[in-house]
């Protein structure tokens, strides 16, 4: 034809095949995808075919038309989920204007953490988009529900990301917690929807947070010849090495006073700011009446304690 027509538009069968109900003239002729079957998106790559003397035909058994085959496929539309983990970060030591160290506190943010890892569950029978059946006549499955479909980590932004899920539900359970923080327990469930035959991927995202583990530093001063508890006792907590922000940035130097408090009826001196993870040095200012200044230093060494442990506790006798 001298100028281009669109003559109609055809359909494909349950078995994916369409058969033109004309025979086609010698020619040239392009064959597009208008539109794709449910859960597939339309392939924007068109086929050229030629008829003429030199095209290859297979001929119809019943009819003895020549029928020339030509294969288009599609590919089914996907999901990407995107995970991110967030969490209280070291981002100061504050105070007012004129206050001594001992009277400021440590300041957090919320930021993103690296190195959470979450497993990513199947939460119910994803099946292939086609529709197709094994030989027993059941839909072909992707993944049957509680499938294990994936492991992601968080990188440094926080975030980790699934590629190509089919669609369906999804349940994400955290598995491990970043260093210095709780686990998770909470699951949460996501579900990727078809949209149409121009979406070729439907992105969701979750966001998981996670508590601090938080340090109980404290020391029982007792008396030496009875160990009865001694009310009174002033000590100090001092930074045993420089303390560093998220950023890597020195807050606070080794040797600052942190804290003062004083030991209570049942001679607990307890350091109630809110501690990150180092090393600190609690000594004796104020001796309580009738007792000698003990020299003697106590030394915490606070580590992480594991994702199951809410509070790392410390507790020492002097």
């Amino acid at each position: 034809y001298p100028s281009k027509v669109e003559h109609t538009s055809f359909f494909t069968d349950e078995d994916g095949d369409l058969i033109l109900p004309e025979a086609l003239k010698i020619g040239n002729y392009r064959i597009e995808e208008v539109s794709a079957p449910f859960g597939y998106v339309v392939n924007d790559k068109y086929v050229n075919i030629s008829v003429d003397t030199d095209t290859a035909f297979e001929t119809d058994g019943d009819t003895n038309d020549a029928i020339i085959t030509v294969e288009y496929s599609d590919a089914p539309a996907v999901g990407e989920l995107t995970v991110e983990k967030k969490g209280e970060v070291l981002d100061g030591f504050k105070g007012g204007l004129l206050a001594s160290s001992y009277e400021k506190e440590f300041v957090y943010k919320e930021g993103s953490l690296a190195g959470a890892k979450f497993k990513v569950y199947a939460a119910e029978d994803i099946y292939t988009a086609d529709n197709q059946k094994d030989a027993d006549g059941n839909r072909i499955k992707y993944y049957s529900k509680g499938d294990l479909v994936t492991t992601l980590t968080t990188g440094k932004d926080g975030k980790a990301t699934a590629k190509n899920l089919p669609l369906g539900q999804y349940r994400v359970v955290e598995a491990s917690a970043p260093y210095g923080y709780v686990l998770n327990p909470n699951e949460q469930k996501v579900t990727f929807t078809y949209v149409d035959d121009k979406t070729p991927v439907i992105k969701e995202s979750l966001t998981f947070s996670d508590d601090r583990q938080k340090l109980d530093m404290s020391v029982t001063k007792l008396d030496s010849e009875d160990n009865t508890p001694i009310a009174g006792a002033v000590f100090g907590l001092y930074a045993d090495e420089d303390i560093k922000n998220v950023d890597g940035k020195v807050i606070i130097e080794k040797g600052t006073l942190l804290e003062k408090t004083t030991s209570d009826e049942n001679g607990k001196i307890a350091f109630v700011k809110d501690y990150p993870f180092a090393k600190y040095v609690a000594r004796e200012l104020v001796k309580p009446a009738g007792y000698v200044t003990n020299e003697e230093a106590v030394n915490f060494d606070t580590k992480y304690q594991g994702q199951d442990v809410k509070t790392a506790v410390y507790n020492s006798e002097y």
